[in-house]
């Protein structure tokens, strides 16, 4: 468990924790805020429940059931993907979005995984932001993979960070 010591206010400090069955239903509501093709909390279910996926939320230290975010992840040899990240609006701009990524990077360098993939829709600059400063890199692009809410479809990049594991 991560405690983050960044918050709106002092009633609402975050901490970052493994999913569990709990935090589906919460965690289907921030995906519905979030993106226009939004999951159910079976579809959420049955992608962490292989033991290669896991899966963070950041939630309020005094309300367990109060989710400010979530993370899915999955590993596949020795790298990870980061599914689907996904902050409430209202905690939008408060850092939740970089202690749910610090907290997987950190579980992929603890399984010493050697790199971690993530895809992030082009008009995503917040979030194309944050994952440059945490030094992912673009590598590829796919043409017409994000449903946007007016029905169009937007181009995803493709980034990769590489981790370092000691010798």
């Amino acid at each position: 468990m991560m405690r983050w010591p960044f918050s709106r206010s002092a009633e609402d400090a975050l901490i970052v924790e493994p999913l569990t069955s709990a935090h589906l239903r919460p965690v289907a509501d921030i995906h519905a805020q979030t993106f226009a093709r939004a999951w159910t909390d079976g579809e959420i279910e049955n992608l962490v429940s292989p033991a290669s996926s896991w899966a963070m939320v950041a939630r309020s230290v005094d309300t367990p059931a109060r989710l400010a975010g979530f993370v899915i992840m999955r590993s596949a040899a020795d790298e990870a993907e980061v599914l689907s990240i996904g902050v409430k609006p209202s905690w939008q701009g408060y850092g939740v979005g970089r202690m749910l990524m610090d907290a997987v990077l950190a579980e992929a360098y603890g399984q010493r995984l050697t790199s971690v993939f993530l895809e992030v829709d082009e008009t995503n600059r917040a979030a194309s932001s944050l994952y440059t400063k945490l030094g992912f890199q673009a590598v590829a692009e796919r043409p017409d993979y994000y449903q946007l809410p007016d029905g169009r479809r937007g181009k995803a990049i493709i980034m990769r960070r590489d981790l370092v594991q000691p010798q």
